[in-house]
């Protein structure tokens, strides 16, 4: 008798992108505030490794190191991603935040996967707006259709004091991925919280549908 087979979440997490090699220098050199170098025993919990931790036992996690996430291309992430592709089970579950959510937006929208996607999660992710950053080759195409055909469900999560991401970029996605679950929270800023909840009951509910 074949052994059943775990379910398989994968998360992508976010980067940033740039104009130029100018932009770049600036903001290696004068960008985001450093996060404190020195080393201490206990790593600054975040939630996408809390949930690994809750599902570890349960499901098979993917948290793919994506390339040169402090300079990314799309082009990049995508041949990058495909390598992984191979792995995929029908029923797999893709989490994506930030610019990682939108990739995966993107992804689904331009390529066919050899498998069924279960769920799709897009946590704070940039639609169009650029009135902060640029978006480069991670711009959306015209329609997004290809994910609906792919995803069984589709979970859009957004915090209304997102620093980074406006939380009008839900009202987008919701309206061009007609269908979608959404989960909104007032206080997760940009999501860089040591847990998230909302989403472990998500997945709790996902995968004990079998």
């Amino acid at each position: 008798m074949k052994p059943i087979e775990k379910p398989q979440i994968v998360f992508v997490h976010g980067g940033e992108v740039f104009a130029d090699r100018k932009d770049v220098l600036a903001y290696l050199r004068n960008g985001r505030e450093l996060r404190n170098p020195v080393w201490t025993p206990e790593p600054k919990p975040h939630w996408r490794e809390d949930i690994a931790r809750q599902f570890f036992d349960r499901a098979e996690i993917f948290i793919p190191e994506m390339p040169n996430k402090m300079d990314s291309r799309y082009t990049e992430w995508e041949a990058w991603f495909d390598r992984y592709v191979p792995l995929f089970r029908d029923g797999v579950i893709l989490v994506g935040s930030s610019l990682g959510g939108m990739f995966l937006a993107k992804y689904l929208s331009t390529r066919i996967l050899p498998v069924k996607v279960r769920l799709l999660v897009l946590i704070a992710a940039p639609f169009d707006d650029e009135s902060d950053y640029t978006l480069g080759d991670f711009r959306l195409p015209g329609n997004l259709d290809g994910i609906a055909r792919q995803a069984g469900q589709i979970l859009l999560c957004y915090s209304k004091d997102d620093p980074v991401v406006p939380f009008s970029e839900l009202e987008k996605y919701s309206h061009a991925l007609s269908g979608a679950e959404a989960i909104v929270v007032g206080d997760y800023g940009h999501f860089a919280v040591a847990s998230f909840p909302e989403l472990v009951e998500k997945l709790e509910a996902v995968i004990s549908e079998g």
